[in-house]
């Protein structure tokens, strides 16, 4: 989920690997110089999914001069597993804490399904120590902050509400009752839908929406390759 601005430029966007085995160094990822410091000592806290995780993500914000306070006004969600992020979104009540999240979701709709629930940041594919300085930075005089690989859905925000339910596992009957809408409104709108991202059906559209569609593919590929 990491890496540097350079590494970052020049290789495709797609799931981290590895993240932890580059964790807490104080140094870049790639190219082996001092990663950029926090003017000051902003503390952070953290939730995630992923014990391990959450730790190495913890080590990594400390390496560049932030301090880890259970409690402090801004959380990073480390979206692992995948979807927990955008759970504990949903979940999320007034308490004013600002939460930054960080993905490695290669879709496009998943962060535009993300970045509608207003959280403070929202970071995407590998990130870099510059990046994670600036949202820090950024989200604590209360700005809003994302970085996020080039790129834009061609969905209309009714047909992101739309994929949205359909990857949460509700009918086209439950979708429409949800929306507002008629069942054949819903119909003619996931045809669309799968028109737009390439998609044959319903199954297909929600693997992609979860990023289990690449992965089922790149096994696949292995496997007779």
């Amino acid at each position: 989920m990491y890496t540097s601005s350079s590494e970052k430029s020049r290789t495709a966007f797609g799931r981290a690997r590895n993240n932890e085995s580059r964790f807490g160094t104080g140094l870049d990822s790639r190219t082996g110089h001092a990663a950029p410091k926090s003017s000051g000592q902003q503390s952070f806290a953290i939730s995630c999914g992923l014990p391990a995780l959450a730790q190495a993500t913890g080590a990594k914000l400390t390496s560049l001069g932030f301090h880890h306070q259970e409690g402090a006004l801004i959380t990073f969600v480390v979206d692992a597993p995948l979807g927990f992020a955008l759970h504990k979104l949903e979940m999320v009540d007034e308490t004013g804490t600002r939460l930054i999240v960080m993905t490695s979701s290669a879709c496009i709709e998943y962060w535009e399904d993300l970045w509608s629930l207003r959280p403070y940041g929202l970071l995407a594919g590998p990130v870099s120590d510059e990046e994670l300085v600036e949202a820090v930075t950024r989200v604590a005089s209360e700005d809003r902050y994302r970085a996020t690989p080039p790129g834009t859905t061609p969905l209309s925000p009714t047909e992101l509400r739309v994929l949205g339910c359909l990857a949460r596992g509700l009918s086209n009957k439950e979708i429409a009752q949800r929306l507002g809408v008629h069942d054949k409104t819903v119909m003619n709108t996931l045809t669309i839908i799968y028109q737009k991202l390439g998609m044959e059906n319903r199954v297909q559209t929600v693997l992609y929406y979860w990023g289990i569609r690449d992965i089922l593919s790149d096994a696949h590929n292995d496997l007779t390759g």
